[in-house]
Parts: structure tokens; C-alpha cells; sequence
């Protein structure tokens, strides 16, 4: 299959934007940047959503955000789109399995039949999770004033996060 010229483009430019992004990140100092722009600091997934955040920074002039919507699903909103949609990801490289969660497959497939492509953004993130004293969580709790409800429910079902 070969892509039309307009979809390189937008592989180009992302391409460009994001090659300056810092390949290390403090928790702390990340964690106060979503807090103070009020976007997801709260997760425990933090690098997650602080790559995110750094993609949109980078692209929100030249990409529309969000992308388009397809089906029912909430989730089902694409975060990106310029010729085509986008989804961005952050992976932990070692977590226990090397798969990824992407976005809605019935979405993504009217995405493809729409557009003819669908990008992916992916970020590899080296995630130090927490000393023996688990002193980052213990921090980032505090932040968030104690532990959510989501936390202490899955707490109680003794679910792994």
C-alpha cells in the first residue's frame, strides 16, 4: 500500500515536532506540570499522560485536538488528526507484558476505511517506579490529597495496578 503524499507529510511533521522531546523525566517535576495545566495528574501512570501532554504541546498548532469520533464509545475519540487520525501511547518497557492497549478496534477500522491510514504516536518510557520505601507513591498521594476511590476500591478486590 502506498501512502498518499499528504499522510507522509503528517508522519514528517510529527516526526519533526517530537524529535526534541527530553528522554528523561522527573516524576515530581512532571507530575506539578500536568498538575499546574489541571490534566491528569492524578494517574498513576503518570508518564503516560505526560508524554501526552508533551505531544500536544508540540502538535496543537499544526494537528486538530482531538481527532474524530467513530461508534458509541467514549474512549473511541482519536487524540490527533490532520490528514488522518492519531492515537498516542506510552508504554512502561518493563512492565510484565509488552503489549499495548490501543484505542477501539471498530473505530480504528472506520478511521482506516475513511482516511486510508491510521497513525500511532508511541512513547518507550523507562519508568523507575519507586524505591524501597515506595517514597514517590507516598509523595504523589499526598499531592493528590489520600488515596481515590478507584484506588481503595481496587485495593479491596486486590486488584494490581
Amino acid at each position: 500500500m502506498r501512502l498518499q503524499p499528504s499522510i507522509i507529510e503528517d508522519m514528517e511533521l510529527a516526526s519533526q515536532r517530537l524529535a526534541g522531546l527530553a528522554t528523561s523525566w522527573d516524576g515530581k517535576e512532571s507530575i506539578l506540570k500536568l498538575k499546574e495545566a489541571n490534566y491528569n495528574w492524578r494517574q498513576m501512570e503518570w508518564w503516560s499522560f505526560y508524554f501526552e501532554y508533551l505531544c500536544y504541546q508540540k502538535l496543537s498548532d499544526q494537528f486538530q485536538i482531538p481527532g474524530d469520533r467513530f461508534g458509541r464509545v467514549k474512549t473511541a475519540s482519536f487524540d490527533l488528526k490532520r490528514t488522518i487520525n492519531w492515537d498516542i501511547k506510552a508504554k512502561a518497557i518493563k512492565s510484565d507484558d509488552h503489549r499495548s492497549i490501543l484505542n477501539d478496534m471498530t473505530a480504528i477500522q472506520q478511521s482506516v476505511e475513511k482516511y486510508g491510514a491510521h497513525g500511532l504516536i508511541i512513547g518507550l518510557c523507562d519508568v523507575e517506579y519507586n524505591d524501597n520505601q515506595r517514597t514517590f507513591q507516598q509523595w504523589h498521594e499526598e499531592l493528590k490529597g489520600g488515596k481515590s476511590r478507584y484506588e481503595r476500591e481496587r485495593i479491596q478486590r486486590t486488584s494490581i495496578s
